[in-house]
């Protein structure tokens, strides 16, 4: 399931690529994180790891387990990066980001 970036992370790849990306490579990249969950989800595992505070779903920052369901939450954090361009909670102090997850 990981993308293999030459930038390093996904942002550093969307931060020097967002532009020049047309949405066939975004929509191509963002199907191969989807099927790279989808076989994770197929074998019972769960990822749960996104690296970073905005990509967790809030019924885990309310204290519940990560399952499959909060992966693709953490994936839905993903496509909305690669269609804004944009960090998750951009605009939001840092502090403020877990409050605002879980109140939605």
């Amino acid at each position: 399931m990981v993308m293999q970036l030459k930038e390093g992370s996904l942002r550093q790849h969307l931060n020097n690529n967002f532009i020049s990306l047309n949405w066939k490579e975004k929509l191509f990249d963002l199907q191969g994180i989807a099927y790279g969950l989808r076989e994770i989800h197929n074998k019972g595992l769960i990822h749960h790891d996104f690296h970073l505070l905005p990509y967790v779903a809030p019924e885990v920052l309310r204290g519940n387990e990560y399952t499959q369901k909060s992966d693709t939450y953490g994936f839905g954090i993903v496509a909305y990066e690669f269609c804004t361009g944009l960090p998750p909670y951009y605009d939001i102090p840092h502090d403020s980001v877990p409050t605002r997850i879980v109140k939605g």
